[in-house]
């Protein structure tokens, strides 16, 4: 067999084995795998029930909160909940737009908490 031959063979070789590794391999290019619908109704149930326990707690520490902000925080959570009840009978088309806007509303949600907390906190740099 003449050099160019063996070269040609060693060649395609190398290239059947990068296919077959790349066959093998879960063809996401590296990115995490997605979790199931039920894995992130879960996840979103537990956080969002975090959120309601934190702010339950708040509610009853502080009488001082304004009432429009006790109205944002509770209309926050009720919409939450809808968009979660969304969640469980949308279509398989319609998940990640949702899960995207649940996730962008328990992040807004939860900083909205830490402001408040910051806001009632008694001043200890004193």
């Amino acid at each position: 067999m003449t050099f160019a031959k063996k070269a040609l063979l060693m060649l395609m070789a190398a290239a059947l084995g990068a296919v077959a590794m790349w066959a093998c391999g879960d063809g996401d290019g590296g990115q995490p795998t997605p979790v199931t619908r039920e894995q992130a109704e879960r996840e979103i149930e537990e956080r969002l029930d975090e959120l309601r326990q934190r702010w339950d707690e708040l509610s009853r520490e502080t009488g001082q909160m304004s009432e429009d902000a006790r109205r944002r925080i509770e209309s926050e959570i009720e919409e939450l909940q809808r968009q979660l009840d969304d969640l469980r009978t949308a279509g398989d088309d319609r998940v990640d737009d949702i899960r995207s806007q649940i996730a962008e509303g328990l992040d807004r949600l939860e900083r909205g908490l830490d402001d408040l907390e910051r806001q009632i906190a008694p001043d200890t740099s004193r």
